[in-house]
C-alpha cells in the first residue's frame, strides 16, 4: 500500500539521482479541468523509469547490492537500472536483446561507467558496430546465439 512515508522514501532516495522535474500547466488541451505535465524526458536516461530503478536499488539489502542486479530491457528501463545501480556502487549487467534501439546501446554503455558490464547477442554488436563504425569496446561481453 502507497503511503505518505513511502513517497518520502522514495523522494530521499532519489533525490541525489534524479532531476527535479516541474509540473508545467496546459490549459490549452482541455478547458474543462486544470492538466499538468511532468516532462520526464529531461531525466539523465530520458525517462521516469530511472525513479523505479533506483528507488528498488536503494532498498536493497548489503547483500543482495554484493551480488549485483541484472537488467534485460531494449531501452529505458536498462539506462535507468544501470544509472541507478552506478549511483549506488552497484555492479550491474545490462542485456540487450537483438532488437535493441543502436540509440540506446551507447547510452547504456555510457551510464553504466566501470561498475557494469553490457552484454550484447553478435548480432547486436555487429548492427551496433557498423553504426557507430567503432570497435566493439572492451566493456561489453559478447555470447553468440546457440
Amino acid at each position: 500500500m502507497l503511503t505518505l512515508d513511502k513517497i518520502y522514501q522514495a523522494s530521499y532516495a532519489l533525490k541525489t539521482v534524479i532531476r527535479r522535474t516541474d509540473l508545467i500547466p496546459a490549459p490549452n488541451i482541455n478547458k474543462t479541468c486544470s492538466i499538468f505535465l511532468k516532462p520526464e524526458n529531461l531525466q539523465v536516461t530520458g525517462s521516469f523509469k530511472v525513479r523505479g530503478a533506483c528507488f528498488k536499488i536503494a532498498q536493497l539489502t548489503e547483500e543482495e547490492r554484493q551480488r549485483g542486479v541484472v537488467a534485460c530491457s531494449a531501452g529505458n528501463h536498462a539506462q535507468g537500472v544501470a544509472l541507478a545501480a552506478t549511483s549506488h556502487g552497484i555492479s550491474s549487467l545490462i542485456c540487450l536483446p537483438d532488437n535493441a534501439p543502436i540509440s540506446k546501446i551507447p547510452n547504456a554503455m555510457v551510464l553504466t561507467f566501470a561498475w557494469s558490464k553490457v552484454f550484447m547477442t553478435m548480432p547486436t554488436v555487429v548492427r551496433w558496430s557498423c553504426a557507430m563504425k567503432k570497435v566493439t569496446p572492451s566493456s561489453i561481453l559478447l555470447m553468440t546465439k546457440m
